[in-house]
C-alpha cells in the first residue's frame, strides 16, 4: 500500500492561518473544472399546448385515465399521458358509445320474468314480446336502429339501438348510433309502439307484434363517451419535435384528440463541486495520548455519511479518507492534528 503523502495541514490555530478548521469541506481543488454529465436532449417532450386539436371525443369518461399515442404528425414515440375525461360538450358530442350494450332499470327484468313464468297462451297470459295472431312468445336475433326518446328540457337526440328477443323476452338492448347533446343519468325510453313497428318491419317477415313493456334506460359514465379535459405527462417519449401532433387514444382504443408538443426537454446537464483532493490520513499530535487514553474523531465522507472512529493516539498516522472532520464526536485538539493529502 502507498501510503506516501503530499500537501499536509494542521488544525487552525489563529484566524486566517491557513490551517484547517472543524466542520469545513476540506477538499482542495486540483482544477476549475467541476464535473460534468451531460445526458443529450433527444426530443423528449416537457410541455404540450393545452388546446385540444382532432377528434376530441370518443373517450371513456373517468380521472387519471392513461392515454397512448395513436398516430403523430412526426418522429416521436413513447409519450404516455394521465388525462381527466368528462362529459362532452357542443354539437356532435354527448352520446352514447356504439356497440355498447345498455342495460334497463332494474324492475323491468323482474316484470318479464314475472310474465314468462306465468305464460298461459290458452288463458290470455302472455309474454313481453309476443305474435300477435297467435300469442306464441317472439324471438329476433336483431332488431336495429330502433328510436329512443328522451323527456324534456333534455337536448338529446339521435340515439338508436339494437334489439334482441328471445323466447318472448328483451334480452339485449346495444347502442346502434349514439346520438349527441345527451347526459349522464339521463333516462332514455323505448316506448312499446316503437317496439311493436320494430318487431312488424318487412324486413323481419311482416309479423304483427305485440309489445307489453317499454324499455327504460339510465345513462351511465360507463355507456357515454366523453371528451378529454386535461393531460398529464407521464412518461415523455423520444424523438419529437416543437409543433408536432400527436393523437392520442385509451386502453379500449377510443378517442382521437391531439395535442401539440410546445416545448422539449434540453440536455441534463449535472455540475458537481470541483474536482478536490481530499484529506488521506490524519495525525494528532497531541503529547501523551496514548492507548490508555485514545481519542476520538468523528468523520463526514465525501458522500455525506459520517463515523466516529476511535483509537487516535500521539504520532501515529492513521490512513482514512473524509471531506470533514466534525467537531460534535470529536475529542481531538484542533492545533495539534495534522491531515494529509
Amino acid at each position: 500500500m502507498n501510503l506516501s503523502y503530499g500537501h499536509t495541514r494542521t488544525g487552525e490555530l489563529v484566524s486566517g492561518d491557513d490551517g484547517w478548521v472543524f466542520d469545513t469541506n476540506l477538499g482542495i481543488q486540483k482544477d476549475f473544472e467541476k464535473s460534468t454529465t451531460i445526458s443529450p436532449a433527444m426530443g423528449r417532450l416537457k410541455t404540450v399546448d393545452a388546446a385540444f386539436g382532432g377528434t376530441n371525443d370518443g373517450y371513456t369518461i373517468g380521472v387519471n385515465r392513461i392515454l397512448t399515442q395513436s398516430t403523430s404528425s412526426g418522429t416521436g414515440s413513447g409519450a404516455v399521458f394521465r388525462a381527466n375525461v368528462g362529459e362532452g360538450i357542443g354539437a356532435g358530442k354527448g352520446g352514447a358509445k356504439p356497440g355498447f350494450e345498455l342495460q334497463p332499470i332494474a324492475n323491468f327484468a323482474l316484470k318479464q320474468s314475472t310474465l314468462q313464468l306465468n305464460l298461459n297462451v290458452d288463458d290470455s297470459q302472455y309474454t313481453n314480446v309476443r305474435i300477435t295472431a297467435t300469442g306464441q312468445p317472439r324471438t329476433v336475433t336483431t332488431v336495429a336502429g330502433m328510436v329512443t326518446s328522451v323527456k324534456a328540457p333534455s337536448a338529446g337526440t339521435g340515439l338508436t339501438v339494437n334489439l334482441t328477443a328471445t323466447d318472448g323476452q328483451i334480452t339485449k338492448v346495444v347502442v346502434l348510433a349514439g346520438g349527441s347533446l345527451y347526459k349522464v343519468g339521463e333516462k332514455i325510453t323505448i316506448t312499446t309502439s316503437v317496439q311493436e313497428n320494430a318487431f312488424s318491419a318487412a324486413s323481419l317477415g311482416s309479423i304483427g307484434t305485440v309489445v307489453l313493456l317499454p324499455i327504460e334506460i339510465i345513462l351511465t359514465e360507463a355507456s357515454m363517451e366523453g371528451e378529454v379535459k386535461s393531460v398529464e405527462i407521464l412518461q415523455n417519449g423520444v424523438g419529437y419535435a416543437v409543433g408536432e401532433d400527436i393523437v392520442l387514444i385509451d386502453d379500449e382504443g377510443r378517442g382521437g384528440a391531439s395535442v401539440a408538443v410546445a416545448s422539449l426537454s434540453g440536455a441534463d446537464i449535472v455540475k458537481t463541486e470541483p474536482n478536490n483532493w481530499i484529506p488521506r490520513a490524519i495525525m494528532i499530535g497531541e503529547v501523551g495520548i496514548t492507548a490508555a487514553n485514545a481519542q476520538s474523531i468523528a468523520f463526514e465522507y465525501p458522500n455525506g455519511s459520517s463515523v466516529i472512529l476511535g483509537g487516535f493516539v500521539t504520532g501515529k498516522i492513521v490512513p482514512v479518507s473524509f471531506s470533514k472532520v466534525l467537531q460534535t464526536g470529536s475529542t481531538i485538539t484542533l492545533g495539534t492534528t495534522t491531515i494529509f493529502y
